[in-house]
C-alpha cells in the first residue's frame, strides 16, 4: 500500500470511490452535530447507516489507471490494509465482549403504572452480563450502535484514504461545518437568550448553545474545533513555506479557531474553558520550543499571531458579548472550596456512588447502557442526589449519566472492557510515534485537539455524545494518517 510521500510533480486526481468515502464520511460528521448532537435514536440510526456505506465504499478495490497513475497501472486491495490494522481486531474483541453482555441478561427492566424498577432474572454466571431494558431508554444495542457508527466510520478512514489531500479536505469541512454552528450559536444567544434550539425546541435558558441540547457538550464540541482549525493553520503555514508561496490559509484558520474559543465561552461551560486554556498554553509553549530548537525564528510571527488572536478573543471580544462576571464566577468556584456550587457537589457524590457502584463487579461491570437503571440503588444513601427537592422529597433525580465517562465505562463494561480499550490506545499511540508523528506539529496538534476531550471526559459525559464521539475518533485516525509519510508507495499485491 502507499504511504504519505511528498511528490513536487503535479498532483494526481483522487480516485471515484476516494471521493465518494469523503462526502459520506463528511455528510455523517457533519450532520450529527445538527442532530441535536445525535441524541436520539433516529440520529444515530442516520449515522449508522453512513458509517456502513463509507465502510463499503472503502473496502471496494481499486484500480488505478489512465489519470489516476503515473507509470503502469495497477490494483489496490483496501481489505488487506485494514486486515493488517491492529485496532481493527481489538474493537472486534470488544464489540464481541459486549455482544456477550447484550445475549446474557442479568436484570430485567419492569413498567409499573407509575413507575418502573429493575427484577433480576437468570443467567449464566460466570460470563459478562447485561440487562435487558428498553431500547428507547438505553441497552446494550442501541449503545453498540452509537459505539459502532464511529468505530466503522474509523476503519472506513484508515483503509480507505490513500492521499493527504482527503486528510486535509475532510478536517476542512468539519470546521467549516462547526463555523456555521457556532455563529448558529451566537445568533441564537442574542435573539433568544439560548432558550430554544433552531427557535423550534424549547429548552432551559443557558443550558443548550447552537444544535446542542447540552451546553457542555457544546463547549466539548467547540474545544475540540479549536484544535483541529489550529492544526489547519498549522499545516497550510508549513505547505506554503515548502512550496515558497507567499500566502496560505493559515491566517483564516486562525481566525474560525479565535470564533470557536468565542463559542466555549459562550457556553458557559467552565471545564471546557479551562481545558481549552490549558491547551493553548501548551501549543504555545511547544510551538515556542520548536522554533527556537530549529532555528526557524521566520515561523514566529505566525506562532503569535495565532496566539495573540486567540487570546483576545478570549480576553476581549468575548466577555463582551457573554455576561464575563458569570463566566468567571463559574470558573472560580471550580478552585475555591468555600463557594463550590450545588452541581460540583452533586457530582462529587455522583462520583462516589459510581465508585460503589463499580466496586460490586469490577471486573466484568453490569453491562453497556446499563448504569442509569441500576445507579438509584447507589443514589439513595446520597439524599443530596436523589431528590430536586430535598426537603418535599419530590422531583427524583434520574441520572442518565455518572457525569465522569472512564468511570461509566468502568461500571459498564468493567476492567476487562475499559483494558480493551487501553490496549487500542496504546496500540494507537506506538502506531502514532512510528510514522514519527511527534515530528508533524499539525498531527501532533490533533493529537493534542483530542487531548481536549478525553480530559473533558473525567469531568463530564462527552464520549455519551454521538456527535463529540464521532468527531473525535475522525480527527484521531485522521492524524494517524496524517502521521505517516507524504505521498504513497506502490502496493506490491
Amino acid at each position: 500500500m502507499r504511504e504519505f510521500r511528498g511528490d513536487l510533480r503535479a498532483p494526481l486526481p483522487l480516485h471515484p470511490l476516494e471521493k465518494a468515502l469523503l462526502v459520506v464520511a463528511a455528510l455523517n460528521v457533519c450532520s450529527l452535530p445538527w442532530m441535536l448532537g445525535g441524541m436520539r435514536s433516529w440520529a444515530q440510526f442516520i449515522s449508522l447507516g453512513l458509517s456502513v456505506a463509507a465502510m463499503i465504499l472503502a473496502l471496494v478495490p481499486r484500480d488505478y489507471k489512465h489519470e489516476l497513475v503515473r507509470g503502469d497501472p495497477y490494483r489496490m486491495q483496501p481489505a488487506k490494509k485494514l486486515i493488517r490494522w491492529p485496532l481493527l481486531w481489538i474493537g472486534l474483541v470488544f464489540f464481541g465482549y459486549v455482544l456477550i453482555q447484550a445475549l446474557n441478561p442479568a436484570w430485567e427492566f419492569v413498567q409499573m403504572e407509575n413507575s418502573w424498577g429493575m427484577k433480576k432474572i437468570d443467567h449464566i454466571e460466570w460470563l459478562p452480563t447485561g440487562m435487558r431494558t428498553p431500547f428507547e431508554m438505553m441497552n446494550p444495542w442501541r449503545q453498540m450502535m452509537i459505539w459502532g457508527a464511529p468505530f466503522l466510520l474509523a476503519c472506513a478512514l484508515w483503509s480507505g484514504f490513500t492521499r493527504r489531500k482527503s486528510v486535509i479536505t475532510l478536517l476542512t469541512v468539519i470546521v467549516s461545518n462547526a463555523v456555521i454552528l457556532a455563529l448558529l450559536g451566537m445568533v441564537e444567544h442574542f435573539t433568544s437568550g439560548m432558550r430554544t434550539i433552531f427557535w423550534i425546541f424549547k429548552t432551559t435558558a443557558f443550558q443548550s448553545y447552537s444544535s446542542f441540547i447540552y451546553k457542555n457538550h457544546a463547549g466539548s464540541f467547540f474545544a475540540l474545533m479549536v484544535g483541529v482549525s489550529l492544526a489547519l493553520a498549522i499545516w497550510s503555514h508549513h505547505r506554503a513555506k515548502r512550496k515558497k508561496r507567499r500566502s496560505s490559509p493559515a491566517p483564516l484558520f486562525v481566525f474560525t479557531s479565535g470564533l470557536m474559543l468565542i463559542a466555549v465561552l459562550m457556553t458557559y461551560s467552565r471545564a471546557a474553558i479551562v481545558i481549552t486554556a490549558v491547551f493553548l498554553c501548551l501549543v504555545l509553549i511547544i510551538g515556542g520550543v520548536r522554533v527556537v530548537t530549529q532555528g526557524t525564528l521566520r515561523e514566529a510571527p505566525l506562532v503569535m499571531a495565532m496566539f495573540c488572536i486567540g487570546f483576545v478573543a478570549f480576553a476581549g471580544v468575548g466577555l463582551k458579548l457573554i455576561n464575563s462576571e458569570r463566566t468567571l464566577d463559574r470558573i472560580n468556584s471550580l478552585t475555591n472550596t468555600d463557594r463550590l456550587d450545588q452541581s460540583v457537589v452533586m457530582r462529587q457524590l455522583a462520583w462516589d456512588a459510581g465508585y460503589e457502584m463499580s466496586q460490586e463487579k469490577p471486573s466484568l461491570g453490569w453491562g453497556a447502557g446499563g448504569f442509569r437503571f441500576l445507579f438509584p440503588r447507589y443514589q439513595m444513601s446520597r439524599p443530596e442526589i436523589v431528590w430536586q427537592d430535598p426537603r418535599r422529597q419530590q422531583r427524583f433525580m434520574f441520572w442518565e449519566h455518572a457525569h465522569n465517562d472512564y468511570l461509566q465505562g468502568l461500571i459498564e463494561t468493567g476492567r476487562i472492557g475499559v483494558g480493551i480499550i487501553g490496549v487500542g490506545a496504546l496500540f494507537a499511540v506506538v502506531g502514532f510515534l512510528r510514522n514519527h508523528g511527534r515530528r508533524n506539529l499539525a498531527a501532533m496538534t490533533l493529537v493534542g485537539a483530542g487531548a481536549i476531550t478525553l480530559a473533558h471526559a473525567a469531568l463530564d459525559f462527552p464520549l455519551q455524545n454521538p456527535a463529540i464521539l464521532t468527531s473525535w475518533m475522525t480527527v484521531m485516525v485522521l492524524s494517524l494518517r496524517l502521521a505517516a509519510n507524504e505521498g504513497f508507495h506502490r502496493p506490491t499485491s
